[in-house]
């Protein structure tokens, strides 16, 4: 099952907050805010979303990079205590995933996790193969395919009836467009030179962890 989906029903993602409670951001729905992804904050006013039909709260939050900013009801977090319980207690897993989050928008991560189920549902490769596919868009992925499939039926040619495969080329752009915004996310976040070498470096650093995120939390949760 989907980590988020796991997280929703097990009451882990959004859950009903008290003042006090100290929240680390999963995805804000606002995308000039100055919160960033994976930065945490403390909750110091409850109050009732007056826009919203089914009784959900709306928070003020202190958040750690100094600035006051409202957690809206379609807007993702999770408490830290709980954050830290879903990654079974290990503290290095903990701070791999905040160090994901601070590159990747949880709707990016959540948009890459689809991918790679439906990579994987297509049967083209397995998920110790799948990085590049993440961050090369539509015409590598059709080349390379083409090219396995020339060498199973010597034709040169897009395997027919494979309805996973036609979802996997439709998204591959956008994938590579996300992938590219999270290695330049790195990059600054490391306050590294903007250069070719940074870009690629990072962008094979991020696919590897994306693909463990998959591997660990994205199927078997």
């Amino acid at each position: 099952m989907h980590i988020y989906k796991h997280m929703k029903q097990e009451s882990k993602l959004n859950p009903e907050l008290r003042v006090g409670d100290t929240i680390r951001l999963i995805h804000m729905d606002d995308p000039f805010s100055p919160i960033t992804v994976g930065t945490t904050g403390k909750v110091t006013r409850k109050n009732k979303d007056p826009f919203s039909k089914e009784g959900e709260f709306m928070y003020g939050v202190d958040w750690e990079n100094g600035r006051s900013l409202n957690l809206m009801p379609e807007d993702s977090w999770m408490i830290v205590d709980q954050l830290l319980e879903q990654v079974g207690g290990n503290p290095d897993r903990y701070k791999d995933i905040v160090n994901l989050l601070k590159k990747l928008s949880g709707s990016d991560l959540r948009k890459l996790n689809q991918f790679l189920l439906d990579l994987r549902d297509s049967g083209i490769t397995n998920m110790w193969g799948a990085a590049p596919f993440i961050y090369s868009g539509r015409d590598w992925i059709e080349n390379w395919v083409k090219a396995e499939n020339f060498k199973n039926t010597n034709r040169l040619e897009l395997p027919e009836d494979n309805e996973k495969l036609d979802d996997v080329l439709d998204q591959a752009d956008e994938m590579r467009n996300i992938m590219a915004r999270g290695a330049m996310n790195a990059i600054r976040n490391n306050e590294k030179e903007l250069d070719l070498n940074n870009v690629n470096d990072e962008l094979f650093k991020l696919a590897k962890e994306v693909v463990t995120f998959y591997m660990e939390y994205g199927v078997t949760l």
